[in-house]
């Protein structure tokens, strides 16, 4: 797996800092973002467009916050979210993309190699990142002009950098990583003779982190503020300050003022507040205690440890004998009473020097690793959800159908891949839409394909037409060393395989089927005559293998000189069966009484209300059946007519029920085609 670089680093692309680490000389060494170890997560755009990243990003936003982007590693992924900064959009891709060039472009002052020079990054994301975020993570590191190897999971490179002083190698190591925005929690083993890195579990919450520490006590302040003073500073409408750029401004510095409160009581036991002119006639001043904090913190601090316990009970890949050391990661675990927790549960005190710097010392020693001379170095991941496809069941409900399941293995030399088959499910379906998707946060045991998300699609097409069921085609998911999920498709028929590409962005229509009642008039007047027996066929191919009589109920009319109730709607193939049987053309079309009795048996049906004329259009009473067509169908009831005849009267049953619900076929041979081309429609909402 050995890559060859001259020039290797490893990035902690936090949510609220960012830092980068190398080697030289054997040692480990900081990326200096002047003067200082930590690059704040943070862009900022002036009236001319130009745009700041880092802390002086953070000191312009300072007096323009609303125009301050932070935090938007939170949102990676997620296509539709867009950031603005003085008019110019930014996806959290672009922001992460801004932040890495600033993190290249001081690395290659540091180490003074040309603009041009290939550098080998290690990225590092939360242990419960999405597939998606990774690929975005991965696409902002080749968009800032790194060469990414590797996206790493931050307790992994905490592990990594951590095990090596780590006295019981039979054991596993835990991690606790809090950061800004992402807690993560991970098992990892290590052989260290061979350089081997091995996870066993993950687990976490992309969405809880320092952030909400902070967000409690923005809250505890803006609710003293607001009880000495009236004015609710959530809301700028109910803050009594007129101009929404100060209000912003002084909830800016409400927010800083928490942060710096949360760091100091990491070190004492109480803290003073004192934030001036919050309103020209009001200084905030405030004594803040670190039992206080915790009081404001319980909630936070309940998410923690439930989903700790949780997951360090639960014995799935590991169990707690198997572990030998924890280690705490992330800014966040410098809280005392995390500390104090966390060696409550595990009965000895936690390692892990340096919290905050811990997981770009481990990406840089995985950077170094995997560019090993000798190759030796091999770093494992496991998939941190499973990966698979929408189906529809036997109660034609969409669920989630897993092909990876979750803490499979990839890397170097080792297989990570599963199947599934599909196939038509209509005659003559020329094409199969496939909707990828990564199990849900928390919800790997649910089905229900709602509790899931969807990661992108595939289209099979140009399928030969045959009937349902008969084309299969192998789908193969294969996440390879790269980190790539790859997937490939094999004809059963032909053998051919192909690779196919997930498109990711909107989810392409899938149709949702929806319980109907279809009435079926069929028309067996004289003239309908030479046609019936076929006709008669494929009515009954229609009740046994067409529609759906699990999900649906069919109802059976045929109209000559009289029209007459065959079977009222139902589920029961043989009643149809048997009333089909006793069909026979005869004289004359009353098609208006046999829409009184379509009308009678749909108008207290509470699913999907259809009806299917199959006729040449020419009844009695032409202009009173017209006229009652069209007052059926106002009524939310769709009737479809499927044309044919030797009389046929085209322009009649295109008036009668418009256009694109009239189907024309040549002869009651094609009838049947044209039963699953209504029925298609019929159970099919957009």
């Amino acid at each position: 797996m050995a890559d060859t670089f001259k020039y290797v680093v490893g990035i902690d692309l936090g949510t609220t800092n960012t830092l980068a680490c190398y080697f030289k000389g054997g040692k480990k060494k900081l990326v200096d973002f002047n003067g200082e170890k930590m690059l704040p997560s943070k862009l900022y755009v002036d009236k001319n467009g130009k745009i700041f990243v880092g802390q002086v990003a953070a000191n312009l936003g300072a007096t323009d916050p609303k125009n301050l982007i932070s935090s938007s590693k939170t949102q990676m992924g997620t296509i539709e979210k867009i950031f603005e900064s003085n008019g110019k959009k930014f996806s959290p891709t672009d922001v992460a993309t801004e932040i890495l060039k600033e993190v290249r472009r001081n690395f290659i002052e540091i180490v003074n190699c040309d603009e041009d020079e290939e550098i080998g990054a290690v990225i590092t994301v939360p242990a419960y990142f999405k597939n998606q975020q990774r690929n975005e993570t991965k696409k902002a590191g080749e968009a800032a002009g790194f060469k990414v190897m590797w996206i790493l999971e931050e307790p992994t490179a905490a592990a990594i950098e951590s095990i090596r002083d780590h006295d019981k190698e039979d054991k596993a190591v835990f991690v606790v990583d809090i950061g800004g925005g992402t807690f993560d929690l991970s098992v990892l083993k290590a052989d260290l003779d061979k350089h081997i890195y091995t996870p066993l579990d993950t687990n976490g919450d992309s969405h809880l982190g320092g952030d909400d520490f902070d967000k409690a006590l923005v809250n505890y302040f803006i609710k003293q503020i607001k009880d000495v003073t009236g004015n609710d500073l959530s809301d700028f409408k109910k803050s009594g300050i007129s101009d929404e750029g100060e209000y912003y401004t002084q909830r800016y510095r409400i927010l800083t003022a928490a942060q710096d409160a949360k760091k100091d009581l990491s070190d004492t036991f109480e803290t003073k507040i004192n934030i001036q002119k919050v309103f020209p006639y009001y200084d905030f001043k405030s004594t803040l205690s670190r039992d206080q904090f915790n009081e404001i913190s319980k909630d936070i601090y309940k998410s923690i440890f439930d989903r700790l316990k949780r997951f360090l009970n639960k014995g799935d890949t590991f169990k707690r004998e198997d572990i030998g050391n924890v280690i705490l990661a992330g800014g966040s675990c410098y809280i005392p009473y995390i500390i104090e927790e966390v060696e409550k549960i595990f009965g000895y005190e936690p390692g892990g020097q340096d919290k905050s710097m811990l997981v770009a010392y481990g990406a840089a020693l995985a950077a170094k690793i995997l560019t090993s001379p000798e190759g030796t170095g091999t770093i494992e991941g496991i998939l941190s959800h499973s990966f698979g496809v929408m189906t529809v069941n036997d109660k034609h409900e969409q669920i989630f159908t897993k092909i990876l399941q979750k803490g499979t293995k990839y890397g170097e030399g080792i297989i990570c891949k599963g199947t599934h088959r599909v196939k038509t499910t209509r005659d003559n379906q020329t094409k199969i839409n496939v909707l990828v998707y990564e199990a849900g946060h928390d919800n790997e045991d649910k089905i229900e394909i709602k509790y899931h998300d969807f990661d992108g699609s595939l289209e099979l097409k140009g399928i030969a037409p045959q009937p349902k069921g008969i084309p299969t085609f192998e789908i193969t998911f294969e996440f390879d060393a790269n980190q790539n999920l790859k997937v490939t498709v094999r004809d059963e028929q032909t053998d051919d395989t192909v690779e196919e590409t997930i498109k990711p962005g909107a989810k392409p229509e899938f149709p949702q089927v929806v319980s109907a009642d279809v009435m079926l008039m069929l028309d067996n007047s004289g003239s309908m005559d030479s046609d019936m027996e076929t006709a008669k066929g494929a009515c009954r191919r229609l009740v046994n293998e067409i529609i759906d009589l699990n999900l649906h109920r069919l109802g059976l009319i045929s109209f000559e000189s009289k029209a007459e109730l065959l079977c009222h709607l139902t589920q029961n193939k043989n009643e149809l069966n048997n009333q089909i049987n006793r069909i026979y053309a005869k004289s004359s079309t009353n098609m208006y009484d046999a829409l009184g009795y379509a009308l009678s048996e749909l108008k207290n049906s509470n699913n999907s209300k259809n009806i299917i004329i199959v006729t040449d259009g020419d009844p009695d009473n032409r202009p009173g059946t017209m006229n009652f067509a069209k007052d059926i169908q106002s009524q939310g009831i769709k009737i479809y007519s499927i044309a044919v005849g030797r009389y046929l009267d085209k322009d009649y049953l295109v008036e009668m029920v418009g256009k694109k619900k009239v189907f024309f076929i040549n002869n009651m041979n094609e009838l049947a085609n044209a039963f699953i081309k209504v029925i298609e429609e019929i159970q099919s909402i957009e």
